[in-house]
């Protein structure tokens, strides 16, 4: 089964209220808005065949992703936790 990236979200960047995919970089990341039990998130799915050993690069997308929407809006944007999951979104 695939595995993705999850990563939570503290930001003040106006998050989408429903699901949406977007496209950075040639990735697509799925940004869920927050619920009454959990904060946004963006997830990342790995490319087939790759493992917990590609934690890192996919970070780094959404870390880079992240900073650009930070840059564009002028306000601040981090990830405050993330952990990788082979559980379908």
């Amino acid at each position: 089964m695939p595995m993705c990236l999850v990563a939570r979200i503290d930001s003040a960047l106006e998050w989408p209220d429903e699901e949406i995919v977007v496209n950075y970089l040639g990735n697509d990341l799925t940004l869920r808005p927050p619920t009454e039990t959990q904060a946004a998130d963006v997830h990342i799915q790995f490319a087939d065949g790759e493992s917990f050993d590609s934690t890192e690069h996919y970070y780094e997308i959404v870390s880079r992703f992240l900073s650009a929407m930070a840059w564009w809006h002028g306000c601040p944007a981090s990830i405050v936790a993330y952990h990788v999951s082979s559980n379908p979104m």
